[in-house]
């Protein structure tokens, strides 16, 4: 919690750099959920975590639809993309038709 206060009080402009495990991804998310209307957000994380805080913002912030969501990528990682994204789609058609919850999606 600290850490999102630290963002709000700095209008979201911030870095966090805490170490491993305590909650960064859901930090920064929750200080970008308080900005989404005013704007673009710019995540910036090496490469090897790319596809990894897609998964997180679609997971933490629902409201931004698939198609607001864009990853950079090397052609290495289109595979695991269209993989991941494809996934990310059918379980929200099926979370849409009622067929699964959205604790149950997780």
């Amino acid at each position: 919690l600290d850490g999102v206060r630290f963002g709000l009080a700095r209008n979201g402009r911030c870095l966090i750099a805490d170490q491993m495990g305590v909650g960064k991804t859901i930090q920064a998310l929750a200080i970008a959920a308080c900005y989404l209307d005013e704007g673009p957000l710019l995540i910036v994380v090496p490469a090897s975590m790319r596809l990894a805080w897609g998964r997180e913002v679609e997971r933490w912030l629902p409201s931004l639809q698939p198609r607001h969501l864009h990853v950079i990528m090397g052609t290495r990682d289109k595979f695991a993309f269209d993989h991941v994204r494809g996934a990310v789609e059918a379980r929200r058609a099926l979370r849409e038709r009622g067929f699964l919850t959205a604790a149950a999606a997780g």
